[in-house]
C-alpha cells in the first residue's frame, strides 16, 4: 500500500495542490482528510471519483490517532484503494504522523510503501510563522522529503536566499523546489515531483518514541461553527476587515463555506494578511473553522450566528420572600400564610400599596401549578418563599402518568378564591402563570429533565402537550373567578439557562401554539397577557410576533401603561411587570401582535 503525505502549515495550499496532482495518479486513490475542526470544509473540493475519509476534531498525529487507523483500514479493506494520500491538519507534527503510521504497521503486521513526504511552505508567511508558531511549524520542515515553495514571486532574491538558508538549517537533505506550481500545468507538476523524489524511508525509520514536546506557548485554539447566518458578497468585506484587523484575536487560519440568501455557496480562506473567496452555484451547508491564539470565541460566534433568542435579565426571585415592611404590617403566621386565601389577599394588597402598583399580583412564587400536579413544595417562611422540594418524577413516563390539576383543593384552590374575593372588591388582579420548564423543574431534577428532553423527544412532546392543556384549564378557572390580567413567564426556560437552540424549540413547539390559542379563544376585550420579556423577545426573534407602538395619554409606569392599552392589545412584554422603575417617559408602550 502506497502512502503519500502532503503536509504544510495552515493555509499553505495543501488542498489546492492535491486537486492538481491527484487526477494524474494512475492507482485507485483514497484520501484521508484531517480537519482540526468538527466539520467538513475541504472534503467537498475533491472529485467524486476519489474515496475521501475525513477525520475530525483534532490532529491525526495525537488526539485522534485511533481514527487514523480506522480510516486506513476502511480504505484498504472496504474501498480496496491502492494509494492513500494523507492531508494532515495544518497544525500537525509530521514526525508524529509518521510515528502513528509506523504504529499501525506494527499493529496490523504490514509494511507501507512510503512516498516522499511533501511539505508546502508559504514564503509570505514564513517569517511570522517561523517566529510565532514554534514546533508546529518547524517539525513539518524537519521531516520533509520535498519542500515546495509558494507565493515567492514578490520576494527579493536576497530574501529568498535567507529563507532557503533557514529551511536548510532545519532540513539539509530535502529537495527545495522554487517553482510556480500554482500556475504550472498539472502534468509538468507531476514531472517535477518525480524528478525530485528521494527514494528513502528515512522519516519513517528514524523516528523516536513519539512527538517532541510542544511548548505551552505554541498552543493553538480552534472554534468550529455550523449553520452560520446567510452572507451577501458585500458582507464579506466586513468579514475580511474583522480578520485583517485582529478583532477576534490572533487568527492564523480560517476557512469554510458560507451560504448566500439565494442558496449559493461562498468558499473563503484566510491566512494572516490574505483573505480570498469564490462564489459557487452549488449549495454546500455552511460550516467554518477558525484557528489561532487567544481567540475571542464568544465574539466570533455572535458574529456568525443570527441571534434569534435574546436573553433578558430577570427581575424576579421566587425565594426572596416578602419585604420587611409587609411582614411587620401584617403579622401573619408563616408558612401557613402562603396557603390560605385570606392571608394571600392581605399580602397582595399590602404589596400593591407599598409598591405603588395599580394592581394586585398573585401568587408569590412559581410553584403553584407544579404543586397542583403533585410536586413536593417547601413553603419556607416570610424571608424565603415557597420553592420546590424533592423530585417526584424520575422519567418522562412518570410525567405522563401525572393526574390533571384539581382546582377544588390545595393551594391552587385557595389562590383562585383569593382572586375571586379581590376582584369582587374592585381590585385588578394579575395572575402569574408558569411556563413548562419552570413547572417541570418543580417535579423533576433539572439534570434528569434535560436528559429526558434529549433522549425521549416523543414522550416529552406529549408531556408538553399535557402541560399546555393544563395551563389553558387554569386560565379558564381564573377567568371564572374574575381574573382578566395574566402574566406568563418561564424563568427556568431562559436562553441563558437552556441555550438558544432549545429556547427556540420551546418557543416554536410550545409557547407560540399556547399563546395563539389564548389570543384567538380566551382573551376578551378587557383582558391582557403580559409576557415576561424573555418570552416576548423569543416570540419576536423567531418570527411569531412583532411589536406595535401604543401611544399613552401621558408618561406613566409600565404596569399602568399595560392597563391603559388593555383594550387595544392582547399581549405586552417589553419589560417585566415587576419592574416598578420602568417609566414610559416617551408615552409609548410596545404592544405585541402574534403572527
Amino acid at each position: 500500500m502506497k502512502i503519500s503525505i502532503v503536509s504544510g502549515f495552515l493555509g499553505a495550499g495543501k488542498t489546492t495542490f492535491l486537486t492538481k496532482i491527484l487526477p494524474l495518479v494512475q492507482e485507485k486513490v483514497g484520501i484521508i482528510e484531517n480537519e482540526v475542526g468538527d466539520v467538513s470544509i475541504d472534503g467537498y473540493a475533491f472529485e467524486k471519483d476519489f474515496r475521501v475519509t475525513e477525520v475530525f476534531g483534532g490532529c491525526i498525529c495525537c488526539t485522534v490517532a485511533k481514527d487514523l487507523k480506522k480510516a486506513v483500514l476502511y480504505l484498504m479493506e472496504e474501498e480496496k484503494v491502492e494509494h492513500i494520500w494523507i492531508e494532515p491538519s495544518g497544525i500537525a507534527h509530521l514526525s508524529a504522523i509518521l510515528k502513528a503510521l509506523s504504529d499501525i504497521e506494527t499493529q496490523l503486521e504490514i509494511s507501507f510503501d512510503y512516498q516522499p513526504a511533501i511539505v508546502l511552505v508559504d514564503v509570505k508567511d514564513f517569517n511570522d510563522y517561523h517566529q510565532s508558531m514554534g514546533s508546529f511549524y518547524t517539525d513539518q520542515i524537519q521531516h520533509a522529503d520535498i519542500i515546495l515553495l509558494s507565493r515567492f514571486c514578490d520576494e527579493k532574491p536576497e530574501e529568498m536566499d535567507r529563507i532557503i538558508g533557514k529551511l536548510r538549517q532545519h532540513n539539509p537533505e530535502a529537495s527545495i523546489l522554487q517553482e510556480e506550481w500554482l500556475t504550472m500545468e498539472n502534468v509538468l507538476l507531476e514531472t517535477l515531483l518525480k524528478e525530485n523524489q528521494l527514494k528513502t524511508k528515512k522519516t519513517a525509520l528514524s523516528l523516536d518514541s513519539g512527538q517532541e514536546n510542544v511548548d505551552s506557548s505554541d498552543t493553538l485554539e480552534k472554534t468550529t461553527l455550523k449553520k452560520a447566518k446567510a452572507f451577501t458578497q458585500e458582507a464579506l468585506q466586513v468579514l475580511e476587515s474583522k480578520f485583517l484587523e485582529n478583532e477576534w484575536g490572533n487568527v492564523c487560519r480560517a476557512k469554510g463555506h458560507l451560504n448566500t440568501p439565494e442558496g449559493k455557496t461562498i468558499h473563503f480562506n484566510y491566512t494572516p494578511g490574505r483573505f480570498c473567496w469564490e462564489l459557487q452555484d452549488a449549495f454546500i451547508p455552511s460550516a467554518l473553522t477558525v484557528i489561532g491564539k487567544s481567540l475571542e470565541k464568544e465574539k466570533i460566534h455572535e458574529y456568525f450566528y443570527e441571534k434569534k433568542i435574546h436573553d433578558f435579565p430577570c427581575q424576579n426571585n421566587d425565594m426572596a420572600g416578602l419585604p420587611e415592611i409587609v411582614i411587620n404590617e401584617l403579622n401573619l403566621a408563616f408558612p401557613q400564610a402562603y396557603q390560605e386565601s385570606e392571608a394571600m389577599m392581605q399580602i397582595a394588597l399590602s404589596l400593591k400599596k407599598y409598591a405603588g402598583s395599580p394592581h394586585c399580583e398573585l401568587p408569590f412564587c412559581h410553584t403553584v401549578e407544579g404543586e397542583a400536579l403533585g410536586a413536593r413544595i417547601r413553603y419556607g417562611d416570610e424571608t424565603v418563599g415557597p420553592r420546590s422540594g424533592e423530585a417526584v418524577c424520575q422519567s418522562a413516563e412518570d410525567l405522563l402518568a401525572l393526574p390533571p390539576m384539581n382546582f377544588t383543593q390545595g393551594r391552587i384552590s385557595a389562590l383562585l378564591q383569593a382572586c375571586n374575593k379581590l376582584t369582587e372588591q374592585g381590585e385588578k388582579v394579575v395572575l402569574y402563570l408558569s411556563g413548562p420548564l419552570t413547572i417541570l423543574n418543580t417535579l423533576m431534577d433539572a439534570r434528569v429533565l434535560f436528559k429526558e428532553i434529549k433522549r425521549k423527544p416523543d414522550q416529552m412532546n406529549r408531556v408538553f402537550d399535557f402541560l399546555r392543556g393544563e395551563t389553558l384549564r387554569f386560565i379558564k378557572e381564573a377567568q371564572k373567578n374574575g381574573v382578566t390580567l395574566f402574566s406568563y413567564g418561564d424563568s427556568v426556560g431562559g436562553a441563558n439557562i437552556i441555550g438558544p437552540h432549545l429556547s427556540e424549540k420551546i418557543t416554536t413547539q410550545y409557547t407560540y401554539p399556547l399563546m395563539k390559542t389564548i389570543d384567538t379563544q380566551m382573551l376578551s376585550e378587557n383582558s391582557m397577557m403580559i409576557l415576561c420579556p424573555k418570552t416576548a423577545y423569543a416570540l419576536v426573534g423567531t418570527g411569531y410576533a412583532h411589536w406595535e407602538d401604543f401611544f399613552l395619554s401621558e408618561p406613566m409606569h409600565y404596569s399602568e401603561g399595560c392597563l391603559e392599552a388593555v383594550s387595544s392589545f392582547n399581549f405586552a412584554g417589553q419589560m417585566c411587570i415587576k419592574n416598578r422603575s420602568f417609566y414610559l417617559e416617551n408615552k409609548i408602550l410596545k404592544g405585541l401582535r402574534l403572527e
